[in-house]
């Protein structure tokens, strides 16, 4: 209840006081102005009234919200924390996948499934959208994929290992079994629904250490090493058009999807520890990606080289350890074709039928850069600095 701050002067001070009064009043003067002084002391300090919806009654700065919105078919909807904990709940011990020798126990969550809250509140099964992108309160941001949507039992929890979340994680974390655990926002406010949709055929793989070798770099501070890196939106070749979404693949085999706008504005770092790693300063860590294998963008996919001959399998050829070039490209997934155009750095090209792709092989040069060699066909085929390998046109 609020408490009016009035001060009421007794009426004989507005008398025309006596000598005595005039002394007495004196007196009376001083010890209201002591009174008046810690009554505005009191206002100062004391906290003002607030009714139940000002906005600053809902507590201090960075508090999480109590609700969860979800994004579909251009409509906001705005769901409270009271209407889903009246849904059914779920308690499960589960465990994300470990990253390299990585030890994970298995956390014990509670809460309630995100294929209840879609058919609730929005009409939909989780296994409806091509995709789905869970934001949280600090900006991190990850897609969770179609394929993910349709066989994984994904919780929306409120509870981990018996304990409700921290403030900092409310309203509620994403819980989804058997992945990484990327896939475990904290702080989950918001989830955006796409509609299904077909990826672009890619039609290029480029290289990613020839791209890089001819465009402007920067120095990249990266935990204290002064490491080098490029802006992802030099290294694109050609774009056009933006896609609707980004594909990056980690050496660790980790999988993600980006958002374009978000993508070209952070940088490739393509030296020192975890490189070819994607990040920025802008960007929370939780978003960045160690070890790109490879990314699409458009009809072209962009790899690493260094990043192949760690995850595919190697040759010695002619006493150089090498990787075969149909490898590459069935990793990448180009579409297929009767003929290939293979171009370097310096704008040499050759064509090969697809028949001999098997006869191609990759290895690095004293440079870093890749090249490729092919067995038992003319010198004329093998290409130093290859900068990229695509459909023939």
């Amino acid at each position: 209840m609020c408490i009016s701050r009035q001060v009421f002067l007794p009426a004989f001070i507005l008398l025309r006081p006596t000598g005595q009064e005039r002394i007495f009043m004196g007196k009376l003067k001083t010890a209201l102005t002591f009174v008046t002084a810690i009554m505005i002391t009191a206002i100062l300090v004391l906290p003002a009234c607030t009714g139940k919806d000002d906005p600053g009654a809902a507590g201090s700065e960075g508090d999480s919200p109590d609700y969860l919105t979800i994004d579909y078919d251009g409509q906001e909807i705005v769901i409270s924390m009271d209407d889903i904990l009246e849904l059914d709940g779920i308690e499960k011990e589960v465990t994300p996948v470990p990253k390299d020798d990585e030890e994970i126990e298995a956390r014990l969550v509670k809460g309630v499934l995100l294929e209840d809250v879609f058919r609730e509140f929005v009409g939909i099964s989780q296994k409806d959208p091509g995709s789905i992108r869970l934001i949280a309160g600090d900006g991190y941001s990850i897609e969770v994929p179609g394929d993910l949507l349709k066989t994984r039992e994904i919780i929306l929890a409120y509870e981990v290992d018996g304990r409700p979340l921290d403030s900092w994680e409310r309203p509620l974390r994403s819980i989804v079994p058997d992945v990484f655990e990327m896939y475990w926002v904290k702080n989950l406010i918001k989830i955006e629904v796409a509609a299904s949709r077909t990826a672009e055929e890619i039609e290029k793989v480029i290289m990613m250490e020839s791209r890089i070798s001819y465009i402007p770099d920067q120095e990249y501070d990266y935990y204290g090493d002064a490491d080098r890196a490029v802006r992802i939106s030099d290294l694109l070749l050609e774009y056009g058009k933006d896609p609707e979404n980004v594909f990056a693949r980690g050496v660790d085999g980790l999988e993600k999807n980006e958002k374009p706008g978000i993508f070209k504005s952070a940088f490739l770092k393509y030296t020192g520890e975890d490189s070819p790693m994607f990040l920025s300063p802008d960007l929370p860590k939780g978003m960045w990606i160690k070890e790109v294998l490879y990314f699409t963008y458009g009809s072209a996919a962009y790899f690493s080289a260094a990043g192949g001959f760690k995850v595919l399998d190697t040759e010695t050829v002619e006493g150089i350890e090498s990787v075969n070039l149909s490898h590459i490209l069935e990793e990448c997934s180009i579409s297929p074709s009767d003929s290939y155009t293979l171009t370097a750095v310096d704008n040499y090209s050759v064509g090969v039928d697809a028949g001999s792709l098997d006869l191609g092989y990759v290895y690095l040069q004293d440079n870093g850069l890749p090249a490729v060699h092919f067995k038992d066909m003319p010198e004329s085929n093998d290409i130093r600095d290859l900068l990229y390998i695509g459909i023939a046109e």
